[in-house]
């Protein structure tokens, strides 16, 4: 009787291979390959095709990558240690049969088919058609491919991300690849896992969550649905999700959230980061494609000053598609977060969102654990697997209703409310390293800088012993964070308010330039 290739498939210890070819799982493939040998090969950890145009190529499990080799029958052979031997033509069959017929033993003959013909698929057609012919040849212990067994692949590649298989039937015996690799974390069978013990997660979470437990549900309900449809293949689940919205400084240790949890759990090439450096590329559009998981961090007026870019921006949070020259990109599946420094936001959020502030300081708690941000991350990274198990079997009903929202986004500011913004944005963030980010420092006032790195060590020394800051850099940070008030506010009312309502001393630098002493 003959086996069928997924009855060898079946015989493999699925937990030692699980990570490598579980992505593999297809049962059209198995379906497909009907011929012993070729389920074989794929026992062995490699799938054989005809590729697009016409030749023989393989993808090795755990790889990902279509290759083409011009010696297949000492690759099958050396993996299946049988011997394999593939006939392109009738003098590759009369070679065989003198050979066979220099030894004294009798080996039955056996019906071998070749392709002799192969026209390529094109975009047009996408057909191939092969002329079939049948030799007869004898073999010591035959291992035959029938080239009619092959599946057929497609050139094109497809997205799909709530799909199971790196194999995707197009039609009869004819496949396109998903380029959605899913990770290893997205790819365990987390029922039989036995979790390495540790709090770091829930700690971290905690302090995000300032210690509120029904923010600490929301933020793990958050990744429930953010992390399930993908790792159960479920899409609809993700009509579920909510958007993420927290507020914290460049010392909060916000970016953690999504550089050590959300990036490694989703894979890093499906993950984006939209911010003013990505959107101010000319091929930017280009970056949005292929792509699961959004990230909206710290995005300035000035770079929304183009209506596209804001519109963009705001489809993608509403769940609306978006267009990439002729593609059209849905974006009701994909997953968003938000990150501000303040409560300003430059851009219409819809109302599935929730606001969260984080502390100022991570590395100022009491937690040993969040001395050092580098420590941190190596705990989270080495914390991730039980993450994982504790996200999969987390009871997430209670958080499709949202707790009320006890912070309020501003989006249209008036002159006060822009000038408070400002200072919390100057309270919760590093100076320095707030005006690298933002400011040029190509002109002190009337005085050309002719030294920019010169001038960033003079900034960050005086604060550093001081927190006395330059006049002119404060000007400068308010209009490159908020350019719309430019023309509004002037210089003078700007150091008008900082001063009487908000603490700001004036004062002199080493130079005898004006300077800001911070409170």
């Amino acid at each position: 009787m003959i086996r069928r290739p997924y009855e060898y498939y079946f015989q493999i210890n699925i937990m030692n291979f699980i990570s490598c070819i579980g992505f593999f799982d297809n049962y059209h493939i198995y379906r497909t390959y009907s011929e012993p040998t070729l389920g074989k090969i794929y026992q062995h950890g490699y799938c054989l095709f005809l590729g697009s145009d016409g030749k023989l190529c393989h993808v090795e499990f755990g790889k990902y990558d279509v290759e083409t080799l011009k010696d297949y029958e000492s690759l099958l052979s050396n993996i299946t240690a049988s011997n394999i031997k593939i006939i392109t033509n009738q003098s590759d069959v009369n070679k065989i049969n003198q050979e066979l017929k220099k030894t004294t033993q009798y080996y039955p003959t056996i019906p071998i088919m070749y392709q002799s013909q192969q026209i390529p698929i094109t975009p047009q057609s996408q057909q191939m058609t092969t002329t079939q012919q049948q030799y007869t040849i004898q073999l010591p212990n035959p291992e035959a491919i029938c080239i009619m067994d092959l599946p057929i692949l497609r050139k094109d590649k497809i997205f799909l991300p709530y799909c199971s298989s790196f194999f995707v039937p197009y039609d009869f015996k004819q496949y396109s690849i998903n380029s959605f690799i899913p990770t290893g974390f997205l790819r365990m069978n987390y029922a039989n896992f036995v979790p390495y013990v540790s709090i770091v997660f829930e700690q971290y979470i905690s302090y995000l969550a300032n210690d509120r437990p029904e923010y600490i549900n929301l933020i793990k309900c958050y990744l429930y649905f953010a992390i399930m449809p993908v790792h159960l293949h479920i899409q609809e689940l993700s009509k579920y999700q909510l958007i993420l919205v927290i507020i914290g400084g460049n010392k909060s240790g916000k970016e953690l959230f999504f550089n050590n949890i959300i990036k490694p759990i989703f894979g890093e090439k499906y993950c984006l980061e939209v911010n003013d450096e990505l959107l101010s590329k000319k091929n930017y559009l280009e970056e949005f494609d292929n792509k699961i998981f959004y990230s909206f961090n710290n995005i300035s007026a000035k770079s929304l000053a183009n209506k596209e870019k804001k519109r963009l921006v705001e489809n993608i949070l509403s769940g609306r598609h978006i267009s990439i020259g002729s593609k059209i990109i849905e974006t009701w599946d994909k997953f968003k977060l938000v990150m501000l420094e303040s409560e300003y936001v430059p851009y219409r959020l819809p109302e599935n969102c929730f606001v969260l502030r984080a502390p100022n300081d991570i590395e100022k708690t009491n937690n040993e654990a969040f001395k050092s941000i580098d420590l941190l991350e190596q705990e989270i990274e080495r914390d991730l697997y039980s993450l994982m198990h504790y996200i999969v079997n987390y009871c997430a009903i209670d958080g499709l209703s949202l707790p009320e929202n006890e912070i309020s986004l501003i989006s249209n500011m008036s002159s006060e409310e822009v000038v408070k913004v400002f200072y919390n944005c100057l309270k919760t963030n590093d100076i320095p390293t707030l005006l690298k980010d933002n400011i040029e420092f190509k002109r002190n006032g009337k005085k050309a800088i002719n030294n920019k790195d010169k001038e960033i060590q003079k900034m960050e020394r005086l604060y550093r012993d001081s927190k006395r800051v330059a006049r002119q850099w404060i000007r400068d940070l308010f209009e490159a964070k908020y350019p719309e008030f430019k023309n509004t506010i002037s210089t003078s009312n700007l150091y008008k308010e900082l001063t009487e309502k908000f603490g700001f001393e004036n004062c002199e630098g080493n130079g005898g330039d004006k300077c800001f002493k911070l409170p």
